[in-house]
């Protein structure tokens, strides 16, 4: 599911950048190994905003616009386009 979410999201024209965050050694390793930017968060996130903030710290000197996406099915590229 964490690799069809990245992928699906590759199709949005106006995302130039998508980073896989995780605090989990095993996905940070999945998405190594498929070649995705992965950042090694902190565990003791409680919401996946407090995550993304710490994200947005980490890649501070590019562009902070983000953009959340759980693992859901995305079955309409409509709703990220």
């Amino acid at each position: 599911m964490i690799a069809h979410c990245y992928f699906r999201a590759k199709y949005c024209k106006n995302i130039d950048h998508i980073v896989l965050a995780t605090p989990d050694k095993e996905i940070f390793e999945f998405g190594r190994n498929l070649k995705f930017d992965v950042c090694m968060t902190s565990n003791e996130h409680e919401r996946a905003t407090e995550r993304a903030g710490e994200v947005v710290e980490i890649y501070k000197n590019k562009k902070n616009i983000l953009i959340m996406l759980s693992s859901f099915k995305v079955t309409s590229l409509s709703l990220i386009q």
